[in-house]
């Protein structure tokens, strides 16, 4: 058992010992590649410009100026191309991304039409019965005596009658006197009381179509008006 711990604390420092070197290597590496290349080029000019002379001067700096911004234009590019390639990246994600959630709209909109399909056979199959059920009602209630023989006698009898009725100018109202006229005689007569705006809106819908349609809650009177 003595063996054992001792060979296991000599590989737990040994794995120690190797990642303290790993990163150690690893930001020597960055050191000596950013500083320690510009200390060293530093000093190399140093030991060379001692014996420069003017015009030597002159070239070293348009070198060493040259070389910056030769370098600057290296490191941009070296991110351009990184940030390129990290879109291109997304983008391809994104291509992904968008081909999955059309195949899942295609495949939605197979769903959606199938129903739609079964739903216009059914809606056939229920108009196929509704219209052979008509049919035998009418076929049913053709033999069936008129409920309403006065007002049918009444259809029948002006039915291809013209009638010729002239208005006496007494007669003839304005629409405010008629609207007055209307207000006066529900409330007289019917206890029933309208506003005006009701009233002219009643009558233009009756001026416009042949059918009105009145809505309200209960007891507001649309029976009587109508």
């Amino acid at each position: 058992m003595e063996q054992f711990a001792l060979w296991f604390i000599e590989l737990f420092k040994e794995i120690l010992k190797n990642i303290w070197n790993f990163f150690k290597d690893f930001f020597t590496l960055i050191y000596e590649r950013t500083i320690g290349d510009i200390i060293r080029y530093y000093e190399t000019f140093l030991v060379y410009s001692k014996s420069f002379s003017t015009l030597e001067w002159i070239l070293a700096i348009i070198s060493i100026v040259v070389l910056v911004v030769l370098s600057a234009l290296i490191f941009v590019l070296i991110i351009q191309l990184i940030a390129r390639y990290v879109r291109f990246v997304k983008t391809e994600k994104d291509k992904e991304v968008l081909l999955q959630e059309v195949s899942e709209l295609n495949y939605e909109m197979l769903k959606l039409i199938d129903e739609k399909n079964a739903m216009l056979v059914l809606s056939d199959q229920a108009k196929d019965s509704s219209t052979a059920s008509t049919t035998r009602k009418q076929s049913k209630g053709s033999n069936v005596q008129n409920r309403f023989t006065l007002l049918t006698s009444v259809d029948e009898a002006y039915q291809y009658k013209i009638l010729d009725i002239k208005m006496r100018d007494e007669d003839k109202l304005s629409l405010e006197d008629l609207v007055d006229r209307f207000q006066s005689f529900s409330a007289s007569q019917l206890k029933l009381y309208y506003s005006k705006k009701i009233i002219r809106i009643f009558f233009a819908g009756m001026a416009t179509s042949k059918i009105m349609v009145l809505e309200g809650i209960s007891g507001t009177g649309k029976t009587s008006l109508a």
